[in-house]
């Protein structure tokens, strides 16, 4: 991965100084404001220090749940990326899924150029932004793991290729939607084996021949392919394209095939139990509510039993983010699987355990952009120190980290911090070992530390930082009790 294209949210601070912005970043939204049928705008944590578009309008996305949606039953995901020129918008994903999944508009997160005249530039760590918007909606909502999209039309079917089938969204993403677009810049579709992609263009579209390709390169690196091309269609969505798009959706929708599913699941429980409790799976995320649902979920538990259980304990611990005993919980559940010869668990928990992994790559990640935007270079560099340690046996994530850390730019920018601010970035010294603490599993000895930054930054991205740590932290770990 070339470094100019990893870099390109730094470059722009080239040649002039970073001010110090103490941009507070927005609260993560709380779940509350989220209602049924209704499409919500809302900001990240990690959107501070960045703006779009030439007014400085705040970068922004879109949550849409369905109209009837059901806290109970385990929905799609889509996030859909926005076109050249756009904003966030929800529009063909609600139309694809009949307004039967959780719908994610996302911004393009652009850094504002600090002198009048400069160009915008993304943010360095574009590919892992996308998979962080699509972790928080998994922790937020009730999300079916196996059916998460990513894509758009236009620019935003390139961006879905050029920085999602990277090493970020691997074990995140699992459908992909491509519109109007095709084969763009670098991706690594070897990583997505296994995973399906519906391509549509029209005949008339200049995009033809990237569209193509993408579909030759993903059925040649082992993905599943829908390719279709709608006849004299220009540069847009037609409506026969956007009918295909839907009869492709459907065959993975239970609410859908559900009934077929079942029938399917009984013929194979005898000989084939994984496949019988795959399918099974797939219908019980309609929930509780719906008979099938029900039906489905009670198969599971007597197919799978106490794996099952184990499971969905490590899964609650992953949607707390409390990666490290996720991780461990997930192992644990991986041999209960196997001595159950609970197949279709192994299989899942052996990809979560490099979802964990991955998740912790991705929130340093936004950390850092976070640090960054925000005035915060010295405590970006020691975010990147930390990763490069912490990661460097992935040659995906490595190579990224390495080229970061021989970037000029931000090891200057780091040590002026350094030798202009001593004081704080004794502080930011020991926030970063908080967040060390707190992603190595071992937050409680950080405790002390955090409570003080947090009462006396407050004002602060430090303290803000340090408030949201301990939120965490009593999350995972709440405080013990005074004594009587």
């Amino acid at each position: 991965m070339k470094r100019a294209a990893l870099l390109v949210g730094l470059f722009i601070f080239a040649k002039f100084p970073l001010e110090a912005l103490d941009e507070l970043p927005p609260a993560w939204p709380d779940p509350a404001i989220f209602k049924a049928g209704e499409t919500v705008k809302f900001r990240l944590p990690f959107f501070a220090g960045l703006y779009t578009y030439s007014d400085n309008t705040p970068l922004y996305n879109l949550v849409h749940l369905p109209k009837d949606y059901d806290p109970k039953r385990a929905y799609p995901l889509c996030v859909r990326l926005h076109p050249q020129g756009g904003n966030p918008d929800v529009e063909e994903f609600v139309k694809m899924t009949n307004d039967q999944a959780i719908v994610v508009g996302s911004c393009w997160p652009l850094a504002q150029p600090r002198e009048e005249g400069k160009k915008y530039g993304t943010i360095g760590n574009e590919d892992a932004f996308y998979p962080a918007v699509a972790l928080w909606a998994m922790r937020t909502f009730n999300v079916d793991r196996t059916r998460v999209y990513l894509g758009g039309f236009s620019l935003a079917g390139f961006t879905a290729i050029e920085r999602g089938i990277h090493a970020p969204s691997r074990n995140v993403y699992t459908h992909f939607v491509i519109l109007g677009a095709g084969l763009r810049g670098q991706y690594y579709p070897d990583l997505f084996k296994g995973k399906f992609a519906f391509i549509g263009v029209g005949t008339g579209d200049d995009n033809m021949k990237p569209a193509q390709a993408a579909s030759a390169l993903f059925k040649k690196a082992g993905m599943e392919v829908e390719y279709f091309e709608e006849q004299g269609l220009g540069h847009a969505v037609g409506d026969k394209e956007m009918a295909t798009l839907i009869e492709w959706y459907k065959r993975s929708d239970p609410a859908v095939q559900a009934d077929a599913w079942m029938k399917d699941a009984a013929a194979a429980e005898s000989k084939e139990k994984k496949k019988a409790c795959e399918f099974y799976a797939k219908v019980s995320t309609l929930g509780p509510n719906d008979a099938r649902g029900k039906a489905a979920r009670e198969k599971l538990e007597v197919l799978e039993g106490s794996a099952l259980v184990a499971y969905e304990k490590a899964c609650e611990r992953f949607r707390l983010r409390d990666y490290i005993e996720a991780k461990k919980l997930f192992e644990a559940a991986g041999r209960e699987a196997q001595s159950k010869h609970a197949d279709r668990l192994v299989d899942l928990c052996t990809s979560s355990m490099a979802l964990c992994i991955d998740a912790l790559f991705i929130e340093e990640m936004m950390d850092y952009e976070e640090a960054f935007f925000t005035g915060r270079p010295y405590e970006g560099l020691l975010m990147v120190q930390d990763g490069a340690q912490r990661f460097g046996a992935d040659k995906h994530f490595a190579e990224r980290l390495q080229g970061m850390l021989k970037y000029k730019v931000l090891t200057d920018l780091a040590t002026a911090a350094r030798a202009a601010d001593p004081k704080r970035c004794a502080i930011l010294d020991k926030l970063m070992r908080a967040r060390v603490q707190l992603w190595s599993g071992k937050g409680e000895p950080a405790r002390k530390d955090l409570e003080e930054i947090a009462k006396n930054f407050a004002d602060k991205p430090e303290g803000c930082d340090a408030k949201r740590m301990l939120d965490f932290l009593d999350t995972i770990l709440p405080p013990k009790p005074a004594p009587k």
